[in-house]
């Protein structure tokens, strides 16, 4: 019998929003007060030609699929549904998706049968972790509607150099869809002279390197950037920079940048612990696990202390030491989990013998949620079985990625204080509240977990509709101090978080 519940397990006018990040940290929120004026008053006239040019996080893309149900409630609609009210009349209209449960390429991957969105269940009453699981999905199907009536162009896995070339985008199944022909998404906005488009950019150049434990390059030719590489910043700056050049010089339009938050701050990458628990591994499964590492750990005292006088220190390699009886509290890295790290030194005996490139994970180092569903004590991953460099973000990726963020906030930085009609959309701050638990509304703490007070939806790393809505937020609260406009803020409370299923008797 399978019982729903809510509970949740304790554990802890061009208007451009290119969405990259930093990790600014706040003490707490302060809302901005209220407008005292009407809504909409302070508005400029034209308004309603408003536009949105974005990325995944802009397209209502969450629970690992855009599927109808998640893309209403993308931020950018959110808004567009505030400007219908205001103008009594349908100004914003986006491509609506007609599948109920979407396409899932994530959980798809290897499958013979489609899967599409993931909902959130608890296993085992023992269970720490939800699992993700995924519903049957369905084929991503061309749009009806016209584009000439389109007002919404997010694109789930749009890049920024993608934005002014189609190359790369006929793989792409979301743009496909919409039957937009030959002209790029810029030359599309510019042609039609809106007076005020969203662009949401910035994050996808980052989101799948991460996702796939940083397993792409860093630094790819910029002709060849794969779709789980990094996009160099150089790419990224002068991908921005001709957005916003011709959208300055080719419409009459204001500008509204945002950053970026930090992507490695969602659930999808902090969920997991660095270190086996306690509550799901017994010391019969540790005590096992250090047994296995006994031939490796004396290949490695070898290495770095006999032959030929040992090993330089620089290049000592680290041994694997699993305490069953020891608990993290007291020794943090005695229960790691075991990794592949390929930043390790190539090591071998005087015999042959090479050493392989394991070590145990450190503190603040993160497995990828994807791994959840093999992480538990019938399974030997991540303890006589490694995980791979594609499961595991070590401090080398981390600081990679933590760089390329604030490369790309700097690009946006320097935009915003460049021209007058440039303004500062600030998502990094609101993601850093919730992050360190300040931010309230009405009296509700969100958060940043698995639970029904969280902003990820069930995928881990794209937002619920109660994400999306603290978003819209902070687009009302940047228009109307640009217009000193009396836009009213939405109720973020309305909005569902996440539910989580119990599936067990």
């Amino acid at each position: 019998m399978t019982a729903t519940t809510n509970t949740y397990k304790r554990k802890t006018f061009v208007l451009v929003i290119l969405i990259l990040s930093t990790g600014f940290v706040s003490c707490s929120y302060q809302f901005p007060e209220e407008p005292v004026s009407n809504e909409g008053e302070g508005l400029p006239e034209t308004f309603s030609e408003f536009y949105v040019l974005g990325d995944t996080y802009a397209s209502g893309y969450m629970d690992g699929a855009l599927y109808n149900g998640g893309q209403e409630y993308s931020y950018a609609n959110i808004f567009g549904n505030k400007l219908n009210e205001i103008y009594s009349e349908p100004v914003f209209q986006q491509a609506e998706i007609a599948g109920e449960m979407g396409y899932n390429a994530e959980a798809s991957e290897g499958e013979e049968v489609l899967k599409g969105k993931y909902s959130l269940l608890y296993r085992t009453p023992l269970s720490i972790y939800p699992a993700r699981n995924p519903s049957e999905g369905e084929q991503v199907t061309e749009w009806g509607g016209s584009p000439d009536n389109l007002k919404d162009f997010s694109i789930p896995g749009l890049k920024s150099f993608e934005v002014d070339s189609n190359l790369a985008l006929v793989q792409n199944a979301y743009y496909n869809r919409l039957g937009l022909g030959s002209a790029t998404l810029l030359d599309l906005i510019i042609q039609r002279q809106p007076t005020a488009v969203l662009i949401h950019l910035g994050y996808q150049d980052i989101l799948n390197y991460a996702l796939n434990g940083a397993a792409g390059n860093a630094n790819p030719d910029p002709v060849m950037i794969g779709d789980s590489d990094l996009t160099p910043v150089s790419v990224f700056e002068n991908a921005v920079n001709e957005i916003i050049n011709r959208l300055l010089q080719e419409t009459q339009s204001d500008i509204f940048i945002a950053n970026l938050f930090n992507p490695l701050q969602a659930p999808y990458f902090q969920t997991i612990s660095y270190a086996l628990e306690i509550e799901k591994y017994s010391s019969g499964y540790l005590g096992e696990v250090g047994s296995h590492y006994t031939d490796f750990n004396y290949d490695v005292f070898q290495y770095n202390d006999v032959e030929d006088g040992g090993a330089p220190a620089e290049l000592d390699r680290p041994r694997i030491i699993v305490d069953p009886m020891g608990y993290p509290q007291i020794s943090p890295n005695n229960r790691a989990r075991v990794i592949v790290d390929e930043y390790l030194n190539e090591a071998s005996l005087n015999d042959g013998t090479v050493i392989p490139k394991w070590r145990q994970l450190k503190e603040g180092e993160l497995v990828l949620y994807k791994t959840e569903p093999q992480l538990n004590e019938s399974s030997s991953l991540s303890g006589i079985e490694p995980l791979s460099d594609a499961q595991v973000l070590t401090e080398p990726e981390i600081e990679i990625i933590n760089q390329r963020v604030a490369a790309y906030n700097n690009i946006i930085e320097n935009l915003v204080s460049s021209n007058e009609r440039i303004h500062l959309v600030d998502l990094k701050s609101i993601i850093n509240a919730v992050n360190e638990g300040a931010y309230l509304f009405n009296g509700v703490r969100l958060g940043m977990e698995f639970n029904r007070y969280g902003i990820f939806s069930s995928d881990g790393y794209t937002l619920n509709p109660r994400g999306n809505a603290i978003f819209t937020n902070q687009l009302i609260q940047a228009i109307n101090t640009t217009y000193e406009a009396g836009l009213q803020r939405i109720d973020v409370n309305a909005y569902r978080g996440n539910e989580i299923m119990a599936n067990y008797k």
